[in-house]
Order: structure tokens, then C-alpha cells, then sequence
């Protein structure tokens, strides 16, 4: 599977394995249904383990945020030290940060 997802005390953590890209991103955005709706305050992204990641694989990336946002929920994305992920977000210009949403539509 290409996400794992799990739950954590108050928060929900999805864990992407070597690969987002076109040819799983749907298989991801499935697995990502019990984390919609379990409505828990925050959501973790971890892409610190992806190895390919193409332009598909940033469209979920910026469906969850959007996901996030309409339900008011905290969202983080961590890359850690994540070339692959790093080369992508400069080709599009999105700042590495773009995705950290503290779950307030007061603060945007």
C-alpha cells in the first residue's frame, strides 16, 4: 500500500511508502478516507520516505490540504530532508511551508 494510515491520540498521521505518483495516486486517495472521516483536530502528512514524485502525487497533496481547509482542521506536511519532494514543489514555485494550516479560516 502506498499510504498508511494511523491514528495517534488526538491526530491522524498518513505515512507515504517509496511512491506518489500518477500510477497510484488513486490507490492513495482511497486510503486516505478513513482519516476524512475520522475528524480528528489534526492531520500529519509524512512524505520523508517518498522516492518518485510527480506532479499527480502534488495534486493530493493539495486535495488534502483543500480537504483540510473545508473542514477546519489542522493539516501539516513534513518532508524532512526530501529532495524528490523538494524538486517538485521549486519546479512549481510552492514554498515548503504552503501546507501547514492551523485549522482556523479566521487567520487566512
Amino acid at each position: 500500500m502506498a499510504f498508511t494510515c494511523s491514528q495517534k491520540a488526538d491526530f491522524s498521521v498518513i505515512e507515504a511508502d517509496q511512491e506518489l505518483t500518477i500510477f497510484n495516486v488513486a490507490e492513495c486517495a482511497e486510503a486516505t478516507k478513513p482519516v476524512l472521516a475520522a475528524k480528528t483536530d489534526k492531520v500529519l502528512l509524512d512524505l520523508t520516505a517518498v522516492q518518485d514524485f510527480d506532479s499527480a502525487g502534488l495534486q493530493l497533496v493539495l486535495w488534502l490540504l483543500q480537504q483540510m481547509i473545508k473542514a477546519d482542521r489542522e493539516f501539516s506536511l513534513i518532508l524532512g530532508d526530501n529532495d524528490v519532494i523538494t524538486q517538485v514543489f521549486n519546479l512549481y514555485q510552492i514554498p515548503e511551508d504552503f501546507a501547514d494550516h492551523s485549522g482556523s479560516q479566521a487567520e487566512h
